[in-house]
């Protein structure tokens, strides 16, 4: 017997009718027309951004114009004030950077050697000349082999008198050089790297050499040498018949060593070696287990160029590092066995190269550092009770990259009992620098400040005196931000010395600099000049202003959900429920005092029946509030015979910030309902099932409708039933 489908033969149109009637039937019973009110959630205000907090800024120098200063003209670029002189320079050649100082010739001043011309090849010395007070240069040695890189000044022949010198560089040699005045130099080669590479790049050399006594198992002092083609650090020790050597191999390429006690952990005096690739470290030797050792102590993030080893800390017992580099940092560096600490101590504008230490600015307690580098400036690093500050003290105004890679600290320039600053240069320059004592200074409290635009600061300004100064100064102001007026309360500072006693003391001034609404924002650098009435003298001080912008006025935003509610009297629940929250603008966070507004109430108190609360009366942005309205008597509503069964009441709710005189509003509205004859729209959600869910159960229905049918049929063909 053949079988019928369901949707073939002539039933088929009489099924599809049923089909769609049924689709109908099930559409208008379980899916009613119309959109259900959806529930509200209690309003939060929006998050606010996080506050940063302000951090310190760091100190820095100005960068210098380009103006030129002639050799052996006074340069004051801060509080100090130097004669800088050009006392040698090689023309169409470089220094090297390795510099070095010795009292060769007995007399009462010492002479500097440095290395640089032809090549590098030449040791020149540079001696003050007291019959002409000038200073004049004399090559000891030229080392035909060229590529010298560094040098060093020390006792290692007691048999000849004075200091001796030894060089070393790409040829792998090292140079012992014996300066005998008015008969020349010998120059002795006393140890190689015996490790030469033929190719023609001469990657095995020496970067840096240092003398001292590191070794107390021999008499005399020792050479440290930091071999950058090996990646050793060699110590030579002169056994009375010949120098041999000691290898301490590390993990990176040497670049420099220096020789001080810096570690407690060890007697005597260490090795701090610098390496190329960043890496520091002390290298000692270990008496228990009779061997030299490296330990790291220190990483940076590029080649240490320089360092000094002194009592940098009073309150760290014994000598601490200090090392600059071509990571632009000047880094502080302490410990002792295998514990090791470092502090930043200044961040410069370019890479660092040379750097000395001594008591050469009068105008400071104790010692200070001189940075040279990259940027052709020399910079004075101080400390202070509270912290490390920084100084432009020198620049170089060669249109060529200066490039200072050498400072010393030395009495040289002759009997002025002051200690000068040494630097040399790329540009095959060697400058002098020495300290000028003022007559008097201009001093400022506190030197920056910080305000608003549309505010005022102020800095107060002090002359000291040095000496028997006794003219008067004038002030100056340069730097003025734009759309800004300034203010001092004395533009003349007369002298005040130690005994004045009476009167009113007139050696100090406010100054006052008046910001606008229009001042720019940014930070700004003023200069205080004081100018002697008599023979022009000045005295300068930098001062750093920061303005920053008026901020936007803060303000806030009440909103209030659901804005709309019906309310039906016939129901058992006469009660509508509204919550306010906050909504701050420009990082308002001020409390805010709700009320409902005058004529709200009194719109309320019509009524009889209708009962209202604020759960808080003071909220923040974050914090919400509900109004709770309830009738509690429904015959005290009278709808009237026209009005269509409904009381519209827009109501309004007010919040005032009394710090700030903000006072914001927003409206919302109660519908009163007389009966449950109503539009769909606004019967009770309780009632009536989500339309999803709806939606999905007509689906369901038809679904086992359709697998009934398909059954039936199924039957009544197995029975044969058409």
């Amino acid at each position: 017997m053949r079988s019928t489908h369901i949707f073939s033969g002539k039933k088929l149109f009489e099924r599809s009718i049923c089909l769609i009637v049924l689709l109908i039937f099930f559409s208008n019973i379980i899916i009613p027309v119309g959109t259900p009110t959806t529930n509200s959630s209690p309003l939060r205000a929006e998050p606010k951004e996080k506050e940063l907090s302000e951090l310190p800024m760091a100190r820095s120098y100005q960068e210098p114009s380009s103006r030129s200063r002639a050799s052996g003209m006074i340069t004051s670029m801060g509080k100090s004030t130097y004669m800088a002189r050009e006392i040698h320079r090689i023309h169409g050649s470089s220094l090297a950077g390795g510099i070095g100082y010795g009292n060769f010739d007995s007399d009462a001043y010492q002479e500097l050697i440095v290395i640089g011309g032809s090549q590098n090849g030449r040791v020149t010395l540079i001696d003050y000349n007291e019959t002409t007070s000038d200073f004049d240069s004399e090559i000891l040695w030229w080392d035909p082999d060229g590529g010298l890189v560094d040098i060093a000044v020390g006792e290692l022949d007691s048999a000849h008198p004075g200091p001796e010198i030894i060089v070393g560089g790409f040829s792998g040699n090292l140079s012992l050089l014996y300066y005998n005045e008015g008969s020349g130099t010998t120059n002795v080669t006393i140890w190689n790297t015996s490790r030469q590479n033929e190719n023609t790049f001469k990657l095995n050399h020496i970067f840096g050499l240092a003398i001292g006594d590191i070794d107390a198992r021999y008499p005399g002092n020792e050479i440290a040498v930091a071999d950058a083609a090996t990646m050793n650090v060699y110590i030579l020790i002169n056994t009375g018949t010949a120098w041999t050597s000691l290898e301490v191999p590390l993990a990176d390429m040497p670049r420099n060593v220096y020789i001080g006690d810096f570690d407690r952990a060890y007697p005597g005096d260490e090795l701090l070696v610098l390496c190329v690739n960043g890496l520091v470290y002390r290298v000692a030797f270990d008496t228990d287990q009779g061997q030299w050792s490296a330990l790291e102590v220190f990483k940076d993030v590029n080649a240490g160029m320089s360092a000094v080893i002194d009592d940098f800390n009073s309150s760290h017992p014994g000598s601490e590092v200090v090392i600059a580099g071509l990571s632009w940092n000047t880094t502080l560096i302490w410990g002792s066995g295998s514990t090791w600490f470092n502090k930043t101590l200044w961040h410069a504008n370019g890479a660092l190269e040379g750097m000395a230490y001594g008591d050469f600015d009068k105008l400071h307690d104790g010692k200070e550092l001189c940075i040279t580098g990259y940027s052709n400036t020399a910079v004075m690093l101080y400390e202070t009770g509270s912290g490390w500050y920084n100084e432009m003290i020198f620049y170089d105004p060669d249109p060529l990259q200066t490039e200072l890679n050498g400072a010393l600290v030395v009495d040289f320039s002759g009997p002025n009992n002051l200690t000068d600053l040494l630097i040399i240069g790329f540009t095959g320059k060697v400058w002098i620098l020495t300290f000028v004592p003022p007559d008097f200074e201009l001093t400022v409290l506190v030197p920056s400040n910080t305000v608003r635009a549309g505010e005022f600061a102020t800095f107060r300004l002090d002359l000291e005196i040095y000496s028997s100064y006794s003219s008067d100064v004038v002030l100056d102001l340069t730097g003025l931000p734009p759309e800004c007026t300034y203010d001092l309360s004395r533009s003349i500072l007369a002298p005040k010395h130690v005994g004045d006693d009476g009167g009113t003391d007139t050696s100090n001034s406010v100054l006052t600099v008046y910001t606008s609404s229009d001042t720019p924002p940014g930070t700004y650098n003023l200069t205080i000049t004081g100018t002697s009435l008599d023979d022009d003298r000045k005295s300068m001080i930098n001062l750093t202003l920061t303005i920053t912008p008026i901020p936007p006025p803060q303000n806030f935003r009440l909103k209030v959900t659901p804005e709309i509610v019906n309310l039906n009297l016939s129901s058992d629940e006469r009660f509508a429920r509204f919550t306010v929250g906050i909504i701050p603008e420009n990082m308002f966070n001020d409390p805010v005092t709700l009320y409902l507004d005058e004529k709200t109430i009194n719109t309320l108190k019509l009524y009889d029946g209708i009962n209202y609360t604020i759960t808080w009366d003071v909220i923040y942005p974050g914090d919400y509030a509900d109004i709770n309205i309830s009738i509690s008597d429904p015959e005290a509503f009278d709808f009237g015979d026209d009005d269509p069964g409904q009381i519209k009441l827009t109501l309004i709710v007010r919040g005032k910030n009394a710090a700030q005189g903000l006072d914001q509003s927003v409206g919302f509205t109660l519908n009163i309902l007389s009966t449950e004859d109503r539009d769909v729209d606004d019967r009770d959600e309780k009632e009536l099932l989500h339309s999803d869910d709806r939606i999905a159960i007509g689906v369901i229905v038809v679904i086992i409708f359709i697998l009934v049918f398909i059954l039936i049929h199924k039957r009544n063909d197995k029975y044969g039933q058409k």
